[in-house]
């Protein structure tokens, strides 16, 4: 950033001060292209201005002063609505935008928001391509970006729910078509969007993490199962929005979403008047409604905590220990206020459980029922085992999913692809 912020004929020190004391961020095309050179990784694009977002009268004022003192002078690119008609007409919670330009013809865009909208979380929820959310962070002078995976191989995606079926190649609008080239000829390939979560409840921008601000998760080494390796939890957090930690007691794990959603999934049990239920690697058991909340809902942390022990109901029935689970954004987290609690029904509810001293009086008749039933649930499983993550998308969202009563039985499908009772 030192070089590049000099080009401007800004002195690196003052424009770090004033970005820190104003709460400012630097985001966007420039914010992209020295990420890229910071990673290593070549590009061809050289940023025409500099975006700066920032928020409140008085820090919209401070930067103005900053500017005007080094020679930048208001130009006439924007008034006071003709943004509206520019790039950032699709974004919500700007007050306005001012042009500056220096003697060089150097520019920088002040784009200033209402005063209670956050920086981060605005580029979070307004940008429309995901190589475009990548900013500087003044705190410790490195650039980051929301989803490093991609964005390191040059590869992009429009915004879920930014621009929703957009992607697909339908509806764009001759703004997005353009910006869509823009990063084509820039290098980037545009890929279909990653299936980011549905955000029901609530939408984890985790500005702590990606701003490096102290929290809860510092400091914190998880276990990544799938790799066999201790990661730091911040850093792997901010490395792909897929990536999540569950906290069981005072151990971390890390995983990859689709990695441990494809594992529960293969992992089912039946429990009476509950239904499926589904295993984690280490063996805690949770409901349906939590299990879909890995993939489907963009909790970060998911924390584990012991309900109770039960037994299944399968043809050799086993003990199979329960969990609640609470959902956390990061800044939840922190506060230790759950967004979300997912708690098995309570077992005195169920009456019919079968105990352990009952396991070696079943009948004939008991054997073949629980036999046949759980073949048809391993037929049922074999048919969706090559399913990938986009397919189990689509019959959730589509509302197709198998549903079972309160015996653990299927009740119907949607599809005629699927065996019907």
């Amino acid at each position: 950033m030192d070089t590049f912020i000099q080009e401007y004929d800004i002195e690196f020190s003052q424009f770090q001060d004033i970005i820190i004391k104003t709460n400012s961020l630097v985001a966007g095309s420039s914010a992209l292209a020295q990420y890229l050179k910071q990673e290593g990784v070549e590009y061809s694009f050289v940023p025409n201005d500099i975006d700066i977002f920032i928020n409140g009268q008085d820090n919209k004022d401070s930067m103005v002063t900053f500017l005007k003192k080094l020679g930048y002078i208001i130009g006439p690119k924007f008034n006071d609505t003709s943004y509206i008609t520019s790039d950032y007409k699709n974004m919500t919670g700007i007050e306005c935008v001012l042009s500056f330009i220096n003697n060089n013809e150097k520019e920088i865009q002040l784009i200033v928001l209402e005063n209670d909208s956050d920086v981060h979380e605005f580029i979070y929820c307004n940008f429309d391509l995901s190589c475009c959310v990548t900013w500087w962070n003044a705190e410790n002078n490195r650039f980051a970006t929301i989803d490093a995976e991609h964005t390191l191989k040059k590869e992009m995606y429009f915004i879920m729910p930014f621009l929703e079926i957009k992607n697909e190649g339908k509806c764009l609008d001759s703004r997005s078509l353009n910006r869509l080239c823009k990063y084509i000829t820039r290098g980037f390939t545009n890929i279909k969007a990653p299936l980011l979560p549905l955000t029901l409840n609530e939408t984890d921008t985790k500005t702590d993490i990606y701003l490096c601000k102290p929290n809860k998760l510092t400091g914190k080494i998880a276990f990544d199962t799938w790799c066999y390796d201790e990661v730091d939890c911040c850093t792997f957090i901010s490395q792909s929005p897929w990536n999540i930690i569950m906290c069981i007691g005072d151990q971390y794990f890390a995983f990859h979403r689709d990695n441990i959603f494809k594992y529960m999934k293969e992992h089912t049990i039946r429990v009476p008047h509950i239904g499926l239920v589904y295993n984690t690697p280490y063996k805690q058991t949770i409901i349906e409604e939590a299990f879909y909340m890995v993939l489907y809902e963009d909790y970060t942390i998911y924390e584990l905590v012991s309900a109770y022990t039960t037994i299944s109901t399968c043809y050799q029935p086993t003990q199979i220990s329960m969990y609640t689970v609470k959902c956390y954004t990061v800044a939840q987290w922190t506060s230790g206020i759950p967004g979300l609690i997912i708690s098995p029904p309570d077992k005195s509810l169920q009456n019919n459980i079968v105990g352990e001293s009952q396991l070696q009086d079943y009948s004939a008749e008991d054997e073949y029922y629980y036999a046949t039933e759980e073949l048809t649930r391993d037929y049922i499983v074999s048919q969706l085992q090559d399913y990938s993550a986009e397919d189990e998308y689509y019959y959730a969202t589509e509302g197709r999913l198998r549903e079972y009563d309160d015996e653990g039985r299927l009740r119907e499908y949607d599809d005629e692809s699927y065996p019907q009772e």
